[in-house]
């Protein structure tokens, strides 16, 4: 189901894609770009953010786990 532009709490609206997989299955980056952020917030649970080329952000939220990256890191695509 497409969602953007849905609704969400304190007024904000849903601006993602959002990609199921089942539990376990390993997160692949889609973009090349510069980890920004590895950690924690209060709407996506265990976050990592990648800035990708144009600075657009790529945000992976829900996550189980974290891969070995840490902020400044350097991924590829997949």
């Amino acid at each position: 189901t497409d969602t953007w532009g849905a609704a969400r709490s304190q007024g904000r609206s849903h601006e993602g894609i959002d990609i199921f997989a089942a539990r376990g299955t390993p997160i692949q980056s889609t973009t090349q770009g510069i980890v920004s952020k590895v950690g924690e917030n209060t709407l996506g649970g265990r976050v990592v953010v990648v800035v990708g080329p144009g600075g657009a952000g790529h945000y992976y939220a829900h996550l189980e786990d974290y891969a070995d990256i840490a902020p400044n890191d350097w991924v590829n695509a997949g």
